[in-house]
């Protein structure tokens, strides 16, 4: 019930906007909020340097936003997200995970998500690939895998589903 009730709000959204954040976002696009990437690697014990992927364990990694920094305020308020969510690092559920630079590419191309594991586990996300062209074969490689977030951190299962359903959309 409860994915079912997010998933309504996610398709209420992107039905009655017609936004998606991801539409045309490009590498100049994206916003750089000062001190933010130390930030979340402080709070999380890392360092750019040691900062492994959440989901390939490889090195380097580096912060990757769930929603853009450029997310319409409308989209987060239909989510339910406060309008500063996006780069929110005391949020209780957070609008970021550590990635490497390809997946992280491919998730805002909208060729990837990660999906709810388990409806009681509030934080297990594997991968889903959408779309297998241009991907890599290490990428290719990872379909199914969990993300490895560490204890302490919650992501924003809305955030993500709502990447999820724009890219199936």
């Amino acid at each position: 019930n409860v994915v079912r009730k997010e998933l309504e709000i996610v398709k209420d959204a992107i039905t009655i906007e017609r936004l998606n954040p991801w539409y045309n976002l490009s590498q100049t696009d994206r916003k750089r909020t000062p001190n933010l990437r130390s930030t979340i690697f402080k709070k999380l014990g890392l360092t750019e340097r040691t900062a492994k992927c959440w989901l390939s364990g490889d090195l380097p990694a580096k912060v990757a936003h769930i929603l853009p920094d450029s997310t319409n305020a409308k989209v987060c308020a239909k989510l339910g997200l406060k309008k500063d969510f996006r780069n929110d690092v005391k949020a209780t559920r957070w609008n970021f995970m550590i990635l490497r630079d390809d997946i992280e590419s491919a998730f805002d191309s909208l060729k990837l998500s990660f999906l709810p594991r388990d409806p009681l586990n509030q934080n297990a996300f594997k991968l889903r690939i959408w779309d297998k062209s241009d991907l890599d074969g290490s990428i290719l490689a990872l379909e199914g895998r969990e993300l490895n977030i560490p204890n302490g951190v919650l992501l924003s299962r809305r955030a993500l589903s709502y990447q999820a359903v724009c890219a199936f959309v």
